[in-house]
């Protein structure tokens, strides 16, 4: 009788229980019915994720487990290998294997730490390599901000420090790491660059660096694959770039100082050299070239040049640059190409 009052009062529970008891435990199918999706607040508003998770009771606990997938059989089968897993070797075991909080989720009352933050993302991306380089830049922020990057440990190699060094720095809560303090981190950054123009522009390129790859593990992209409390505003929301530093080279060579000390020096010294020396500056020939040249003593190699590139066997010569050289190059070459000539006539008269 009262089974049967129990029965009316809770006709889905009956109903449920048919269904579930259709099959057995070790079938996917009976884990397909008890999957569901989990709900939580962004913004105020309710949304629930895309993936599955389903609860299970054993042994007087009861645990959640996110199946991290949106395929409904991929994650019935999971859900049984759990299940076989609390059988085979309990709770403890099981957690370790499939849930690396036991009783906490990756977001904790206190914030989400960085460390589980960067494994939410090596969860849902794929380029791994890729992803990496972004968080070796944003590890690299959080060290500077909480003075980890000078701490010993991050060099002790023999006696294990090193490898519990990041550890500190993934214990970081996000909430720490506002705007404000990235900012910060940026203009002392630029600052340990002093007064050097060259050494400034170096730093403004590798902060913008750091900058762009930490900022790119918050991307939209990336966050609607998370499931994690984030906080607002984002750490790297506003936070403002330095001007982009122009990567074209910018030769620092003063020709003509070249120049002047190659008359002093090489001119009387080594001729030949002084010659390849005049053919690569005014002519723009490459080195091979311009010995070539130097040793052919064309007469009108030094006014008009033309650089070629490799060819293939058969094929004829491609032009590439052809160049006048200046006058007064032109000049200083033609009058040493006529110095070496008495000189080597006067050498041969002797002899």
């Amino acid at each position: 009788m009262k089974e049967q009052e129990s029965a009316k009062k809770n006709p889905r529970s009956v109903q449920a229980s048919k269904v579930l008891g259709h099959f057995v435990k070790t079938d996917t199918r009976h884990w397909q019915q008890v999957l569901f999706q989990q709900s939580y607040t962004r913004n105020g508003k309710r949304r629930r994720t895309k993936d599955w998770a389903f609860k299970i009771a054993h042994d007087r606990h009861r645990e959640t487990f996110p199946l991290g997938t949106t395929n409904k059989a991929a994650a019935a089968a999971k859900a049984r290998d759990i299940y076989l897993s609390l059988l085979a070797s309990g709770w403890e075991q099981t957690l370790a294997t499939y849930k690396s909080r036991s009783k906490t989720s990756a977001s904790t009352q206190e914030g989400t730490t960085v460390g589980s933050f960067l494994e939410a993302i090596f969860h849902v991306k794929t380029n791994r390599s890729t992803v990496e380089g972004y968080a070796i830049a944003f590890r690299k922020i959080t060290a500077d901000l909480f003075g980890l990057s000078d701490d010993p440990a991050k060099f002790d190699y023999q006696s294990g420090g090193r490898d519990k060094w990041p550890a500190k720095g993934h214990a970081v809560t996000l909430n720490e790491i506002t705007p404000a303090r990235i900012q910060q981190w940026k203009q002392s950054f630029l600052s340990e660059a002093g007064d050097d123009p060259l050494a400034l522009r170096k730093a403004r390129i590798s902060a913008n660096t750091f900058l762009r790859r930490s900022r790119s593990l918050f991307s939209p992209k990336v966050l609607r694959q998370l499931h994690l409390t984030l906080p607002s505003p984002l750490p790297f929301a506003g936070v403002e770039f330095e001007p982009r530093q122009t990567m074209k080279y910018r030769s620092n060579i003063s020709v003509v100082i070249l120049i002047k000390l190659a008359n002093n020096e090489l001119k009387p010294s080594d001729p030949p050299a002084y010659m390849v020396f005049l053919l690569a500056v005014a002519a723009g020939l490459i080195s091979r070239n311009a010995h070539r040249g130097a040793a052919q003593s064309q007469p009108q190699a030094p006014a008009q040049a033309t650089r070629r590139l490799p060819q293939r066997e058969g094929e004829a010569p491609v032009p590439v640059v052809r160049r006048k050289t200046r006058p007064r190059l032109a000049e200083t070459a033609r009058s040493h190409r006529s110095e070496r000539r008495q000189t080597n006539a006067c050498a041969r008269r002797k002899a």
